[in-house]
């Protein structure tokens, strides 16, 4: 088996290299963020050229990747497995419309500039809760410099993010659909956890193998690297 991941919205090939390097097996990331993907017969031609003529397929994906994981999986039967990190389950209605969230994106990406990369740095140590040198090598690997304004910017575009949060809302519903072996990794849920997500969460068929992992955030594989190795691990053998 050759085995994929798809990160979440805004991810780059530094951020799950912690969570890879526990692995006892390679694993290809897939860098969905900076292609030029519309449509979903796009998304299809753009994952096929991927994978190419692979027939065994472990697919793992977290957040906006899992919500198209789930979708791919549903129409490539070469995924046999597939590894959900947060991600592929939420019905996006019951928290925003699309323009709301739109909106969110624009206002983050018209937020998210700065004069030097050691601003940038800066601030997203002051705001995580663990702090590496993957994490900085991250930062610094999502930046662009805009010479027009003379800032640094994320990579991301609000064209290119416009258009894959609105394929989402396009996909969102299908993980009942899944025929695959999934295994489905969640943060702990808890008093504070909000309706829509244990809403969201009663979606999910009975055949999912559903783990939830205390002590973490949204971005667990970037909390939790050694801990959810071991489990992917485990489901891959059994």
């Amino acid at each position: 088996m050759k085995s994929y991941f798809i990160g979440g919205l805004g991810c780059n090939p530094v951020y799950p290299q912690a969570f890879f390097q526990e692995l006892s097996f390679p694993v290809h990331y897939l860098d969905l963020y900076r292609a030029s993907i519309e449509t979903l017969e796009e998304l299809d031609n753009w994952f096929a050229q991927q994978i190419q003529s692979e027939e065994n397929v472990v697919l793992l994906a977290h957040s906006l990747g899992g919500d198209l994981a789930v979708y791919l999986s549903n129409h490539f039967p070469a995924i046999k497995k597939l590894i959900l990190l947060d991600g592929g389950y939420l019905d996006m209605e019951r928290i925003c419309s699309l323009e709301e969230e739109l909106e969110g994106a624009a206002a983050y990406l018209n937020s998210y500039r700065f004069s030097s990369v050691e601003e940038a740095v800066e601030q997203e140590k002051s705001q995580s809760a663990i702090w590496s040198d993957y994490l900085e090598q991250a930062v610094r690997a999502g930046l662009v410099w805009n010479p027009a304004e003379a800032v640094w910017q994320s990579f991301l575009t609000l064209d290119r993010v416009s258009r894959l949060l609105s394929l989402r809302r396009q996909v969102q519903g299908q993980i009942q659909q899944l025929q695959q072996d999934c295994l489905f990794l969640i943060p702990q849920l808890t008093e504070l956890t909000p309706n829509w997500v244990r809403e969201s969460l009663t979606q999910v068929p009975t055949s999912v193998e559903v783990v939830q992992l205390a002590n973490a955030s949204h971005d667990l594989y970037v909390e939790q690297p050694q801990r959810l190795a071991d489990l992917v691990e485990k489901f891959l053998k059994s």
